[in-house]
């Protein structure tokens, strides 16, 4: 692994564990406040993220050996994707991506899958080889392709994301 994919896993670890921690805190109640009944609550939020994190890299460990070219505007689609991400704005989840959707479970067990699909990015930038790391390795339903730079940069971004989303839950959870 090269020491900028060792930099950026460990910026999304070290982003997890911060979201970790702090959802920790949260009464039980808290955890689970919906500010509308269709709307979604912090663990709601949590399960999004590591079926979007499990989707993301199954796709990659998938395209690895297919060496997809990312054009020029894949990237640069892909930067604004990033930088969208990275806002408070609001963003639906696309409408090709229905499986990152999430479903009732609790916060021990979405831990335990997020640790899990964590051991499998660190093994896939670990087996990744030199000839690899421009290729597309994730195609975004939006931006296109994406090679495991700019898909790491999109792992750290949508987490940032929803804890935008995280902290106006815990913010309307108190006032409600």
């Amino acid at each position: 692994m090269t020491p900028d994919l060792r930099q950026r896993f460990e910026r999304i670890e070290r982003q997890k564990q911060t979201v970790l921690s702090n959802i920790a805190g949260w009464p039980a109640e808290q955890i689970r406040f919906r500010p509308k009944p269709a709307a979604w609550s912090a663990l709601d939020v949590l399960d999004h993220i590591v079926k979007t994190e499990q989707a993301t890299f199954a796709i990659a460990r998938k395209q690895l050996p297919n060496r997809t070219p990312v054009s020029f505007s894949d990237r640069m689609r892909g930067m604004v994707v990033i930088a969208v991400m990275q806002s408070p704005v609001r963003v639906k989840v696309p409408a090709a991506a229905t499986m990152v959707l999430p479903a009732n479970t609790d916060l021990p067990e979405i831990s335990s899958r997020w640790a899990a699909v964590r051991l499998e990015i660190f093994d896939l930038l670990q087996s990744l080889q030199p000839e690899n790391s421009r290729c597309g390795l994730f195609r975004h339903p939006v931006s296109g392709w994406m090679d495991v730079s700019q898909t790491l940069a999109f792992t750290s971004a949508h987490l940032r994301h929803h804890v935008y989303q995280l902290d106006r839950l815990k913010s309307a959870s108190r006032m409600g």
